[in-house]
C-alpha cells in the first residue's frame, strides 16, 4: 500500500485499522473500509491511489536508438512471423535481451 508511506500514513494507517477492527481486523472489512461496502454504497472518505510509476529510466542513447530500432524491426516482423509464428518479443531471449539493451525497456 504505497499511499500510507506518505507523511501522516501512521495516522491514517491507525485510523483505517481502527474503522476495520483493530487487530481482528480481516481483508474484507479493511477493502469495505477502504472502498465502501459492495451492496450499500461506494463513497469513502478514502481516496486509494497508486503513486508508483513503473517506468524505467532510459539513456539518451536509448531512446536515439528508437529512430532505427522501431523501424527494423517492423520490417523483420513478417520474416519472425514466418520463422517462429510470432512477431512478439520475449524479453527472456537472447533477441529481447539485446532489444532491452539498445532502447532500455520494450
Amino acid at each position: 500500500m504505497s499511499f500510507l508511506r506518505r507523511r501522516g500514513a501512521q495516522a491514517i494507517r491507525a485510523k483505517v485499522k481502527a474503522e476495520s477492527g483493530g487487530r481482528d481486523a480481516t481483508a474484507d472489512s479493511v477493502l469495505n473500509v477502504l472502498f465502501g461496502e459492495y451492496n450499500n454504497d461506494y463513497q469513502t472518505e478514502y481516496s486509494v491511489t497508486y503513486i508508483n510509476d513503473p517506468y524505467i529510466e532510459t539513456t539518451v542513447i536509448q531512446r536515439i536508438n528508437l529512430f532505427w530500432v522501431w523501424p527494423i524491426m517492423l520490417v523483420t516482423a513478417p520474416i519472425r512471423f514466418v520463422l517462429t509464428g510470432s512477431m512478439g518479443v520475449s524479453p527472456s531471449k537472447p533477441f529481447g535481451l539485446m532489444l532491452q539493451r539498445l532502447i532500455g525497456r520494450f
